[in-house]
């Protein structure tokens, strides 16, 4: 048994803006940080300018930033693909528009190399290696014995927009009810 299913069409800037908000809360956390860090570098003596043009900058920085990543972000959503057979379930991104990937990979150059971006984007776990799964509400989040909580290295999000999710969810209960995987 091999089945594909992506998330369905349409509905890709749905999934978009849930990860986006996880990003503009994390980004809103810092701005106070970064604030005090100004005001610390801005002495009694000199001028305030210097902090207002930083405050600035942040504010429009900030929502350019945002706006580039969730472009990038729903254009791979559009190419994800959730592959399900026999031995595993897997995630990997059709690649006929190398542009989009590349982009999307060089705005997470910061954080990941090469093979380890290969290993968030496309994933694949076979069924005797899931630890856990977990229904997060919007989502379904696989986890496999070796997962990499940090870099989001081994574990797979099924966002509930996939085409015939219903479907899905069943198979991946019949598929880890033999290794004692419970959901």
């Amino acid at each position: 048994m091999d089945r594909t299913f992506r998330i369905t069409p349409g509905l890709e800037g749905k999934v978009g803006d849930r990860s986006l908000k996880r990003l503009i809360i994390i980004i809103a956390c810092m701005i106070p940080f970064m604030t005090l860090i100004l005001l610390q570098t801005v002495r009694k003596n000199s001028d305030i300018s210097a902090l207002v043009f930083s405050i600035s900058l942040f504010s429009v920085i900030i929502p350019v930033m945002v706006f580039f990543i969730r472009r990038w972000g729903i254009k791979a959503l559009k190419k994800e693909l959730f592959h399900v057979t026999d031995k595993y379930i897997g995630r990997s991104i059709d690649a006929d528009d190398l542009k989009t990937m590349q982009n999307f990979n060089d705005s997470r150059r910061f954080s990941l190399t090469d093979s380890e971006i290969d290993k968030v984007m496309n994933v694949t776990i076979p069924w005797s290696d899931i630890e856990s799964i977990t229904d997060k509400g919007q989502f379904l989040l696989i986890k496999s014995k070796g997962a990499d909580t940090w870099k989001g290295i081994g574990m797979l999000s099924l966002p509930r927009e996939i085409e015939d999710y219903d479907e899905l969810e069943k198979i991946i209960r019949a598929k880890v009810a033999p290794y004692g995987v419970e959901y």
